[in-house]
């Protein structure tokens, strides 16, 4: 966390989906992701169909960052930063700031 100047979050880290809702994203293909415990709510604060289209966004990330860098460093380097600065935007465009 110091390497990267960001807080630990007070919730720690957590498996996201889980419950009721992460069966019901498991059958729409959401994969179960390890995350932040902000991250999850706020997953959980958007609801079934914008936690979906949030996956897809990612996943749209990452294979367009692997298309452009030929899978290179996806989660270091240029790919990742175009991978994370895409997401965001998307993520943006999608949800708002």
């Amino acid at each position: 966390m110091r390497k990267y100047n960001v807080t630990v979050d007070p919730g720690g880290m957590v498996r996201y989906p889980d419950g009721v809702l992460g069966w019901a994203l498991e059958q729409m293909g959401v994969k179960p992701q390890n995350m932040t415990a902000g991250e999850a709510v706020m997953l959980n604060d958007i609801g079934l169909a914008g936690a979906k289209d949030a996956y897809d966004i990612y996943k749209t990330a990452i294979h367009d960052a692997e298309n452009v860098f030929g899978g290179a460093g996806l989660t270091d380097g240029r790919s990742g930063a175009l991978r994370h600065v895409y997401w965001n935007a998307m993520l943006a465009n999608r949800f708002g700031p």
